[in-house]
C-alpha cells in the first residue's frame, strides 16, 4: 500500500465519524445526525503526517464534547506501537489521555468493539484498566486515561515478582461477576483462515494438520466443567504497563467472555514462559500449586495463541502492511515465528499428551 493508499484509507475512515454514535462514560449518546460540534484545537508533534493529524482532530471533535471540552486547546504525540489501530497521547491542560484511533477492519479480526468496550469499563471498575472517558461506537475510537509508566517485555515477565502480580490480577479479572459478550479465540482463528482462502492468501500447507489441532482443543475444553468468564483476549506483554501503583492492563479490543486458560496460555506464549515461569505464574493465580491438568490446559492454549497469531498475520498484511514502513512490522515475518512454536507442539507426542491431560478431571 502506497502513502497515498494510507492518506485516502484515514481520510475515507474519519468521514465516517460523521455519522458514528459517540457513546461516553457517565452520559447520554450524542444524536447520531448532530454536526460535529466546531473542532478543537490541535497542535501536533512533527512527526505526525498529515492523514493522522487530520485523523486525530476529527477523532477529538467526535470524542470530547461530552467531557467539556469540545473547544479545547490541544497536544497530540504519537505513541509507537499498536496494530489495528494508531495511538496518541494527548494533553489538555494538565489532563492527560491516550486517544486510540482504531483501524477500520475491526470485523475481520474478529473484534466487537461494543463488547471491548464494555470489557474494559469492568475491568476499570476493577482498577486493573483505565477509566475509558469516550468511545465511538461502533468504529471503535476511544479515550482513556493515561497511565503512567511503560510497556512489559518478555524479559521483565522473567522477574518473579512482577509474574505473580500479573498472575493474581489475572485472578481478579476472571472472578468478575460481570457478563458481556462471548469471544472465541478458535471461532476467530477458525474465521482467519476462511477469510485467507476465500481472498487466496497463501497459507501454510499444513494448516488442515493445525486446523485439527484447534477443533481437538475445542473439544477438550467444551467437555470442562469450567466456565467463561471475563477476559483480556489479547495478553501480549506490550498491553501490561508498569507502573508506580502496579501493572495496569491496556487494549481491550478482543475482551470478552472466554476460558480464563487462553489469558494465561496466552501470556506465557508471547512472553516465552518456560514449564517453571508457568508453573509460578499459575500458582500466583491459583493460589496454590496448578495440577497437571491445569498446567496441561494453559499450554493447550499457548498452542492455539500461536495459531491465532499465525493466521492473524496472513489476513493483517494485505491490509495492515503500510506499517511495515510506519512502525517498521513485518506481518508476515510476525506470523511465521508463531506457526513455528505451533508446529512444535503440534508436529510430536506433545499435542496428544496435552490433550489427554487438560482432559483429566
Amino acid at each position: 500500500m502506497t502513502r497515498r493508499d494510507l492518506v485516502m484509507n484515514f481520510i475515507s475512515l474519519f468521514n465516517g465519524l460523521k455519522h458514528a454514535m459517540t457513546v461516553t462514560i457517565g452520559g447520554p449518546p450524542m444524536n447520531p445526525t448532530t454536526p460535529a460540534p466546531a473542532g478543537p484545537t490541535v497542535s501536533c508533534d512533527a512527526t505526525i503526517d498529515p492523514a493522522r493529524r487530520a485523523a486525530v482532530e476529527q477523532a477529538l471533535a467526535r470524542l470530547t464534547p461530552e467531557l467539556g471540552l469540545a473547544r479545547a486547546v490541544w497536544s497530540a504525540t504519537e505513541i509507537p506501537g499498536g496494530a489495528a489501530n494508531a495511538n496518541f497521547r494527548v494533553t489538555t491542560g494538565d489532563q492527560r489521555f491516550v486517544l486510540r484511533i482504531a483501524d477500520p477492519n475491526g470485523a475481520r479480526f474478529g473484534m466487537d468493539r461494543g463488547c471491548g468496550f464494555a470489557a474494559h469499563r469492568a475491568a476499570a471498575d476493577l482498577l486493573i484498566a483505565p477509566p475509558l472517558r469516550a468511545a465511538v461506537a461502533p468504529d471503535g475510537h476511544c479515550l482513556t486515561d493515561l497511565v503512567d509508566g511503560r510497556s512489559a517485555s518478555a524479559a521483565d515477565l522473567a522477574d518473579d515478582a512482577l509474574l505473580a502480580e500479573v498472575g493474581r490480577l489475572l485472578a481478579r479479572l476472571h472472578s468478575s461477576p460481570v457478563r458481556i459478550g462471548r469471544w472465541s479465540v478458535i471461532d476467530a482463528t477458525l474465521s482467519y483462515v476462511d477469510i485467507a482462502r476465500s481472498e487466496g492468501l497463501t497459507v501454510a500447507d499444513d494448516t488442515p494438520l493445525l486446523i485439527e489441532a484447534l477443533e481437538r482443543t475445542r473439544g477438550v475444553f467444551a467437555g470442562l466443567p469450567a466456565g467463561e468468564v471475563l477476559c483480556h483476549n489479547d495478553l501480549v506483554p506490550q498491553n501490561l504497563i508498569i507502573g508506580p501503583e502496579g501493572v495496569t492492563l491496556v487494549d481491550w479490543e478482543y475482551g470478552g467472555m472466554a476460558y480464563g486458560d487462553f489469558d494465561l496460555g496466552n501470556l506465557a506464549m508471547n512472553a516465552d514462559l518456560s514449564d517453571g515461569q508457568v508453573d509460578h505464574l499459575m500458582r500466583s493465580y491459583l493460589g496454590r500449586p496448578a495440577t497437571d491438568a491445569e498446567l496441561a490446559r494453559v499450554r493447550l492454549m499457548a498452542l492455539v495463541a500461536a495459531l491465532r497469531e499465525y493466521f492473524w498475520a496472513v489476513v493483517a498484511d494485505p491490509v495492515l502492511n503500510y506499517d511495515i514502513e510506519h512502525h517498521g512490522v513485518d506481518y508476515l515475518g510476525w506470523g511465521h515465528r508463531h506457526l513455528l512454536k505451533a508446529r512444535a507442539v503440534v508436529d510430536s507426542p506433545e499435542l496428544d499428551r496435552l490433550l489427554r491431560a487438560a482432559a483429566a478431571s
